[in-house]
């Protein structure tokens, strides 16, 4: 029987174990008390770490004292170094009482480049004063397989990888048989939906019969729970914070929008600022989102293209960028979006696949994503400019801003048809996962819209008629009723909906879509596809360049900013005045208005601007064109020598 630790005002998980109430009072506690040594503690206080949040008081204990941890955690809350300090540790322990010893001991699997790139990082600032006891590698597919044999034969303490390392193991270049005490599989909830399942089999036949497994998710789905019962014995299950739908400092906000008003809001809220900051605006295309660049460039807004065509050097580079504050913007593609669409300018559709059809059919070389994992700092606005296509792709969305303490704003356009009954889908999932129900997909068979209708209408019913009403639901659907039991009752239809409606000015908003109309107008196809290859032909440039050169020429780095004009020839004509914006057009008070939450105060408020005179400004150019006749005439009288001549 697995423990469980919840905090209280969470529902308990219907498939993982028993819940037992946790104790989630700040406790000040210093890294050294949670049993970590002085050095590990020293880099964190260098990191910014002052001391252990709720997920890593918690979790390093146990993982010290080698529990088996199935840890979910929403985005942001320093999942990362719960993991990989513990396995620093333990390799410190190891080395302390052999110091000859040499051999695996912490394998790192996580499900994307990115974020392999990102957790070996972390592990490098973390054994910054241990560095010469703990030997750190990172085993990515950009490297070539002779590099990674030469990094093996270095004989590391841990391995940063995807589950591909599986390889090595089968060749024989690698040998964990002996060695390994911790596996860890971050995101796990993408390590099966990414086409790994097989990798992931295959790597226990290479495992000694004893060793600590650590997986880490932000999602309970049901690919972890097959993870869990495949990998996980007498596993301490923790649950201590609350998802990104929990979290109180992110304000979610949905607009109705058609798809050329898309860019109309869009535009007005970047360019009005309503959200001061650095945002993310997430597309489904990559044709998308090249179009969405070269509008926002028209209008002098600069920002960054991050999809799965880009090299990994790019991206990687893209991030860490913005992290840094170089970049203000990004327009970003989901991993979905990537796999699935020819990378090849056309932007042809490769066929509608499940994440687990096209994974698992050789587009694991592709294995990219944005909105899961990798670590936005300071992102206060996410933008769905194209809805998610499932619930749990939004919610790690929405989970790129109000990351830690910091407080983050969401907003998700969305249209009619298909995308407005997402949304509902969507304020549903949402509601049943605030209370402890199990959220079906968005695509619902009638079946199983009928097992909801049959599990809600069991929840709401009366205690008196409970006898009766569950009877004949377990008659219909034996697995509905008996789940609907244990649970408490709500009612979905009185809940609040996590995302509320934002109300624009429309009559402020309409004064730029003249602006907007032209501009859209002039973005073609073809000007995406040119841009589409401008682009990534300058990356191609950029990626081998960015190996090792910024390390000996860091003043380089401006020559290679990845958000610069792309200059395509047809839009050239283009004027450049539409960067600014005329102060007539400028609201004289606030524009938007959603519950008090968003309010752009007196940021445009102009009253000290003296008011329109008509007739003064056309005096004005009367008299500068009178004075200009005036000039050129006398110019011309100096310049005619039989005109000023003289006898």
């Amino acid at each position: 029987m697995s423990m469980s630790l919840v905090a209280p005002h969470m529902a308990a998980a219907a498939f993982l174990g028993e819940d037992a109430p946790a104790d989630q009072e700040h406790q000040s506690v210093t890294w050294e008390e949670l049993g970590l040594d002085s050095r590990i503690g020293k880099a964190a206080l260098r990191m910014g770490l002052a001391e252990p949040n709720m997920v890593q008081r918690e979790s390093i204990p146990l993982a010290l004292a080698g529990k088996d941890i199935l840890c979910r955690a929403k985005t942001g809350s320093g999942k990362t170094a719960a993991y990989v300090m513990p396995a620093i540790q333990r390799v410190l322990n190891a080395k302390e009482r052999d110091p000859n010893y040499t051999g695996v001991k912490a394998l790192l699997l996580v499900p994307t480049r990115e974020l392999l790139e990102q957790v070996f990082q972390y592990c490098r600032h973390l054994t910054l004063h241990c560095a010469q006891n703990v030997h750190v590698v990172q085993l990515s597919s950009d490297l070539s397989p002779a590099s990674q044999k030469a990094l093996l034969a270095e004989c590391p303490d841990i391995i940063v990888s995807t589950p591909r390392v599986v390889s090595h193991l089968e060749s024989g270049v690698l040998s964990i048989k002996e060695s390994l005490e911790t596996l860890v599989i971050d995101e796990a909830d993408l390590i099966l939906s990414f086409g790994y399942s097989e990798d992931v089999r295959t790597l226990l036949t290479f495992t000694p019969q004893i060793f600590q497994v650590v997986l880490m998710s932000a999602t309970l789905t049901p690919d972890v729970v097959q993870l869990k019962q495949l990998l996980l014995r007498n596993a301490v299950i923790i649950k201590l914070e609350e998802s990104e739908l929990h979290n109180r400092q992110l304000s979610q906000f949905f607009v109705h929008a058609e798809e050329d008003e898309k860019f109309l809001l869009l535009y007005f809220i970047l360019k009005m600022q309503l959200v001061p900051g650095k945002s993310i605006i997430f597309v489904n295309s990559i044709d998308k989102c090249y179009r969405l660049r070269l509008f926002l460039e028209r209008f002098g807004i600069r920002a960054c293209a991050l999809n799965g065509a880009l090299p990994h050097n790019s991206r990687y580079h893209v991030v860490q960028e913005f992290n840094k504050g170089t970049y203000s913007c990004i327009i970003a593609t989901d991993g979905a979006a990537s796999h699935f669409e020819d990378a090849a300018p056309g932007g042809k559709k490769a066929g509608k696949k499940s994440s687990r059809q096209g994974a698992s059919s050789g587009s694991k070389t592709e294995s990219y994503g944005v909105s899961r994992g990798i670590d936005f700092r300071d992102a206060t606005l996410v933008v769905n400019f194209d809805m998610a296509d499932t619930f749990v792709q939004h919610t790690h969305r929405v989970g790129r801003t109000a990351r830690g303490n910091k407080k983050g704003t969401a907003i998700t356009m969305v249209s009619v048809g298909e995308e407005a009954q997402r949304l509902e889908d969507f304020q549903r999932e949402a509601k049943m996962e605030l209370t402890g129900l199990t959220a079906h997909s968005t695509r619902r068979t009638k079946r199983q819209y009928k097992r909801e209708q049959a599990l809600e209408r069991a929840l709401l019913a009366p205690a008196s008629e409970a006898g009766a009403g569950s009877s004949a639901e377990a008659t219909a659907d034996g697995d509905a009723a008996a789940e609907a039991q244990p649970r408490r009752l709500v009612d979905l239809d009185n809940m609040e909906d996590i995302m509320r409606p934002l109300r624009f000015d429309m009559a402020t908003v309409n004064s730029f879509r003249y602006r907007v109309q032209d501009v859209l107008r002039s973005v073609t196809k073809a000007c995406v596809r040119e841009a589409r290859l401008q682009e990534i032909r300058q990356e191609l440039l950029t990626s081998e360049r960015l190996r090792a050169h910024f390390e000996d020429n860091p003043l380089d780095q401006d020559a290679l900013r990845h958000d610069k004009p792309l200059g395509v020839s047809a839009l050239q004509h283009v004027g450049r005045s539409l960067r600014n914006v005329p102060e007539y057009l400028l609201p004289t008070s606030a524009s938007v208005v959603a519950n008090g939450a968003i309010s752009t105060g007196s940021m445009f408020a102009r009253d000290d601007r003296a008011p329109f005179d008509p007739k003064r400004k056309n005096k004005g150019r009367r008299g500068n064109k009178r004075a200009g006749k005036a000039s050129k005439s006398a110019s011309s009288k100096k310049r005619n020598p039989l005109k000023s001549f003289k006898a």
